[in-house]
């Protein structure tokens, strides 16, 4: 009897691993940064027979990373002043 929480390649909402394509769209870089970060060990992956595998958290742990090495992470772009009308 399967687990519903536990479908296919994932558990949960979140899946475990993802392949080349989607980590670079994930981190929004090339191939060829991905593979950098992969080869710096910024990012776990294995050969799952010929295809790479990237895991989801450490996608996540390398976002944080950055996010903490730009101070203290997101900061919203300042907003345009308004013109007050005269009324």
């Amino acid at each position: 009897m399967s687990r519903p929480e536990i479908t296919g390649r994932q558990i949960g909402e979140k899946p475990l691993v993802v392949g080349v394509t989607k980590a670079c769209f994930l981190l929004h870089c090339s191939k060829d940064k991905l593979y950098t970060l992969i080869k710096s060990g910024a990012l776990e992956s294995y050969l799952e027979d010929d295809r790479r595998k990237v895991t989801v958290r450490s996608i996540e742990a390398h976002i944080d990373q950055r996010l903490k090495a730009n101070g203290d992470g997101f900061r919203p772009a300042p907003q345009p002043e308004r013109k007050q009308s005269a009324a």
